[in-house]
């Protein structure tokens, strides 16, 4: 298992990200070098949160979250990072990144999506 399956596989930081992004009593599927985490909201039925981490050029990588609400509507941000000496030290500062951009998302700062059966495209 490479260090970026590693990072997507560990339960801590699956409770990590639910917990910030406000999904409650939450499931995960990990596939590749993608995450999906989905449960209960606050405001809404179901919510999901969609992580994928791309390795370009170490020491940089590519994360992209998405968060729906209700299968129908939510939002995406994406960034690249490469603040760190090797993919040991990754999971640490993916996982600030990644609060950051959850936050952002949640401040209403994401790039808007719209879902149409299971696809997700930028509105």
């Amino acid at each position: 298992m490479n260090p970026i399956q590693q990072i997507l596989n560990d339960k801590r930081v699956h409770k990590i990200l639910a917990n910030h992004a406000q999904i409650f009593i939450s499931s995960t599927e990990t596939s590749h070098d993608c995450l999906r985490i989905s449960g209960g909201g606050i405001k809404t039925d179901s919510r999901a949160l969609f992580m994928h981490i791309a390795k370009s050029n170490f020491p940089e990588l590519s994360v992209s979250i998405t968060i729906t609400d209700n299968d129908t509507t939510g939002a995406s941000c994406y960034m690249t990072i490469s603040s760190f000496e090797s993919l040991v030290d990754a999971e640490s500062a993916l996982l600030r990144v990644c609060l950051v951009m959850i936050d952002r998302i949640l401040d209403g700062h994401g790039a808007p999506i719209k879902v149409y059966k299971g696809n997700y495209n930028v509105a």
